[in-house]
């Protein structure tokens, strides 16, 4: 299991390219993990309803499995609550099965993010 820590504050969201090119980074999956209901924020945004079954599943700290891409590189973006953005590309070990992200936010708000 690959690990990686970054200190920042509260994370807002965090995204996958599971078909990234090592150039340009094209958000595949989307999760929200921040506070302030985010639920609230983002249908105000839209002025629009959401789907709650929807939400419920981007609003998550695990992603959905996904193919490793043909390059083996798996980027994730992770987003704090100021607009902070940090980006880690990993490489898989096995190019030929699902992979999960997971981000753990940690009480200290030391964030740990890691692929299984």
């Amino acid at each position: 299991m690959a690990r990686s820590s970054s200190r920042s504050s509260t994370t807002a969201l965090w995204r996958i390219d599971t078909n990234y090119n090592g150039e340009s980074f094209f958000v595949r999956h989307c999760y929200f993990t921040g506070g302030n209901d985010p639920y609230a924020r983002l249908k105000r945004s839209l002025k629009a309803d959401i789907d709650e079954d929807a939400w419920a599943t981007m609003y998550r700290t695990a992603s959905r499995p996904f193919a490793v891409p043909d390059t083996g590189k798996i980027p994730v973006k992770v987003i704090n609550d100021y607009g902070d953005e940090v980006m880690q590309v990993s490489m898989s070990i096995t190019a030929d099965r699902e992979v999960m992200w997971s981000i753990d936010i940690a009480p200290s708000n030391e964030q740990t993010y890691w692929r299984t």
